[in-house]
């Protein structure tokens, strides 16, 4: 049955890697049904199916083209463009994933004694409390957008931002991708991306580890092998 349902996902013309997730959802309802003594392990399917999958390179803003959509104009009647824009950076500047951002609400956001402002919040993907504080992050860029949407029409009730579906805010991300001039697919994963990369040349690893609380420390390492390469591409345009 597994053999003929990775035929079906082929012949529909997925993605492998997006083939790799649909098979990985479904082995872990088997090993938890095993777990539960509601299956039997000898009989997994899984024991002789290996799903393959590819790396794929990650995609990452240069500082400049954070810049970029940093300084791009709205009108009135672009309010959704600039507040997609803003989910964006703010991600981009904490690294939280886009579950996270659009789940932000204004009790999860504090102030210290010396009235800096941060962050506690249960990720979704981890369930683990993760604590930032703002006011150190990107010169306290995020600390600007926290303090825009604290008054005015444009701040939702109980949320820092709206909690926009995944496929509008990617759609939304392209057409700001070009009015900002950038040639890059621009993605909800970009911005995590774009924080780990900026920051792994920073920050100890295992501190860079903790705040994007991955769970093995190789996956970590990935943005480290990209800042490099950042570090490389930037050398080889300076005229010496």
């Amino acid at each position: 049955m597994i053999v003929e349902y990775d035929r079906f996902l082929h012949q529909h013309n997925l993605h492998i890697n997006t083939i790799f997730t649909h098979h990985k959802q479904i082995r872990r309802y088997i090993n938890l049904a095993i777990k539960l003594d509601m299956f039997d392990s000898n009989k997994n399917p899984y024991k002789k199916f290996s799903p393959k999958q590819v790396k794929t390179e990650r995609t990452v803003l240069t500082q400049g083209e954070v810049t970029q959509l940093e300084q791009l104009s709205f009108s009135k009647d672009e309010f959704y463009l600039e507040l997609i824009r803003d989910m964006f950076l703010f991600s981009c500047y904490t690294g939280l994933r886009f579950a996270d951002v659009r789940s932000v609400k204004w009790e999860n956001i504090e102030q210290n004694e010396k009235g800096g402002y941060v962050l506690k919040i249960m990720a979704q993907k981890t369930g683990k409390q993760l604590i930032l504080p703002l006011y150190k992050l990107y010169g306290d860029k995020p600390t600007n957008i926290v303090e825009k949407y604290s008054f005015g029409a444009m701040a939702p009730s109980t949320h820092l931002f709206y909690e926009y579906s995944n496929q509008y805010y990617n759609r939304t991300l392209k057409v700001l991708a070009e009015r900002a001039d950038i040639h890059k697919a621009l993605t909800s994963h970009v911005a995590r991306h774009t924080f780990a990369t900026h920051l792994a040349g920073k920050v100890p690893i295992h501190i860079l580890k903790a705040m994007l609380q991955h769970s093995d420390l190789a996956t970590t390492m990935i943005y480290v092998h990209l800042s490099n390469n950042l570090i490389n591409d930037a050398l080889d345009g300076v005229d010496w």
